[in-house]
């Protein structure tokens, strides 16, 4: 009987994110799977990356850059990954891509990075690359022992590549053995600040991402806990006050003059990799694993 609840309460919740995904639903994402999963008792959304940005050194002196250019650029790393030491399979259940869902493995050594948010004190690993083409696998460590107990599927909030993704189906049993790897993590992505504007309209700092599909950063950085989106808006540059240092995102861009559409700068200080600065990307991401 148990087992028959849960088939319908996760038939359920796949028919809510069909809607949600065909379109023809007018709640939110939250809204969706909020309604159809609030009696699973296992309900996370919101999920970030934990990373934190990579040491470097930056060149100090004066250097110039045009409007749309990007000032510098900064590597984000995952804070921590769980290193699979045994080979695992995971079959999705009934109705999240279709009647007979595919089985995916992956190989001993496959790495996970470390997501934060609404996980209930549990540890939450997920796939660097996506697992199918809506999705992707994330691993879950309810009582901090090594051992993930738990499998789920990521699903992404909306089409932007910038957004927080949700584990919203109920959680598959696993037994796999893992261990940490605080050192030489994976490169997720590159961040860095962009000079916009004109003379009439005024110039702007602003936080940019190397990916050309989409730069904007807005809205997708999260406070250390991964809860609350960091507040870092496009910085104004006054012309006639400078040179002048600004502060954006922890980074720190001394302006030194601006002549047209050409700024002169120096990097005074890049983002500090002490600092944690969770992503909220659901897209594809570099992956050194070996799944």
């Amino acid at each position: 009987m148990v087992g028959n609840m849960s088939n319908i309460r996760a038939s359920k919740l796949a028919m809510a994110l069909s809607a949600f995904a065909i379109g023809g639903c007018a709640k939110t994402f939250e809204q969706t799977v909020g309604e159809a999963a609030a009696d699973i008792g296992q309900f996370r959304i919101n999920m970030v990356w934990a990373a934190h940005a990579d040491v470097v050194a930056f060149e100090r002196d004066l250097q110039q850059a045009k409007v749309g250019e990007i000032l510098f650029l900064q590597d984000f790393v995952s804070t921590t990954e769980a290193r699979l030491t045994d080979q695992i399979s995971l079959k999705p259940i009934k109705g999240m891509f279709g009647p007979e869902p595919p089985t995916y493995t992956f190989n001993k050594g496959a790495l996970f990075a470390e997501v934060l948010g609404k996980t209930r004190g549990a540890k939450v690993f997920c796939a660097l690359a996506v697992t199918t083409p809506s999705s992707r696998a994330c691993l879950i460590d309810r009582n901090d022992d090594g051992q993930f107990d738990y499998a789920n599927w990521g699903f992404p909030s909306n089409a932007n590549l910038f957004g927080v993704f949700g584990l919203t189906f109920p959680d598959t049993a696993i037994s796999t053995s893992y261990e940490l790897v605080n050192g030489e993590t994976s490169r997720l992505m590159s961040i860095g600040i962009v000079f916009s504007g004109s003379a009439i309209k005024g110039y702007r700092l602003s936080l940019s991402s190397d990916n050309e599909r989409q730069r904007s950063l807005e809205g997708a950085l999260y406070h250390p806990d991964g809860l609350k989106p960091l507040e870092a808006p496009p910085l104004t540059i006054q012309t006639n006050g400078l040179p002048k240092t600004f502060e954006i995102g922890g980074a720190k861009i001394e302006i030194s003059s601006i002549a047209g559409d050409v700024v002169t700068y120096r990097v005074i200080s890049g983002f500090d990799p002490n600092t944690v600065m969770p992503i909220a990307y659901q897209g594809p991401l570099p992956s050194k694993s070996t799944n």
